[in-house]
């Protein structure tokens, strides 16, 4: 009688790879905090599984922000047969009152993001940061051809 072993590193090392392929970390973060009353902030989540566009829920974010356009993108990166991939949804989001709001934490597949504490000012507090600026220019010549010298 032939007995069949099956070398346990062998199995070992075929169930390794199931781990990296488990979604593990969800972070959140905006791109500024404070914000003035009336303007756009950009909400991005990310997690580190290659995961569908429906997997994040943002319902919870209708009660206190107008929520804009959301994108998502995805990434994958080899280096020396180790795979990464990373799902990242990036939401513009508008508050609807002044003051303290926070940006409820998001659950995926029971792994969870931190919450955001946004503070959002009047308008009028900030001092402004960007002024409009316009430029008035002209060139040389009304028409031009391939290759021509112009002065602006």
């Amino acid at each position: 009688m032939v007995k069949l072993r099956f070398p346990f590193w062998l199995l070992l090392a075929t169930l390794l790879p199931l781990k990296a392929l488990a979604l593990t970390e969800l972070q959140a973060s905006v791109d500024k905090n404070p914000v003035s009353q009336g303007e756009y902030v950009a909400l991005t989540v990310t997690a580190d599984d290659d995961l569908q566009s429906q997997a994040l829920d943002t319902s919870a974010l209708l009660k206190d922000f107008i929520v804009g356009r959301t994108s998502v993108g995805r990434s994958t990166q080899i280096i020396n047969f180790d795979t990464r991939k990373e799902t990242r949804w990036q939401i513009l989001l508008a508050p609807k009152q002044l003051g303290q709001i926070t940006i409820p934490a998001f659950e995926i597949n029971g792994v969870k993001s931190n919450p955001i504490q946004l503070q959002v000012v009047d308008s009028g507090s900030q001092p402004q940061q960007m002024k409009n600026l316009f430029l008035r220019t002209s060139v040389s010549s009304d028409e031009a051809y391939v290759g021509q010298l112009l002065t602006y």
